[in-house]
């Protein structure tokens, strides 16, 4: 069977469908008294396109600056299914004034971090571990 037939052979809606996986943020279990899990889903392409364009400045054609801060804060943004960050109500709670705001109002620097390479990784890219591991069995 060639790839062309197994690809027709599946489920379309499947296979757009971004994969998601729950990140325990100790600290807030902490506080909050039971397990606080955060869902996080990957990106789509347009999404994932839109985000870097705004993250990005080229100019003729050269590679400027990448606001890595705006970056990470608009991947988590849309990567961040729940708790849901447009809730007005949560986000008036902590005196968020958007989305993104909550997000550094809920989140450590470090706790922001590890939400983004989860993200990314669900979005289909790999830690540079992984990527070396990859090396050493092509290697081998």
């Amino acid at each position: 069977m060639n790839l062309v037939q197994k690809l027709l052979e599946l489920d379309k809606n499947k296979l757009t469908e971004m994969p998601t996986n729950k990140v325990e943020i100790p600290r807030l279990s902490k506080l909050a008294g039971e397990k606080f899990e955060v869902e996080v889903r990957g990106l789509d392409d347009k999404t994932y396109k839109n985000i870097q364009k705004m993250s990005v400045t080229i100019k003729k054609g050269n590679l400027k600056n990448i606001d890595v801060d705006l970056l990470q804060d608009l991947s988590l943004e849309s990567g961040i299914v729940d708790p849901d960050l447009h809730n007005k109500k949560l986000q008036e709670h902590l005196g968020a004034i958007n989305c993104r705001d909550l997000v550094s109002k809920l989140f450590l620097p470090g706790e922001k971090t590890i939400l983004y390479l989860e993200i990314n990784k669900l979005t289909g890219f790999k830690s540079e571990e992984e990527e070396e591991e990859d090396k050493d069995t092509i290697k081998n």
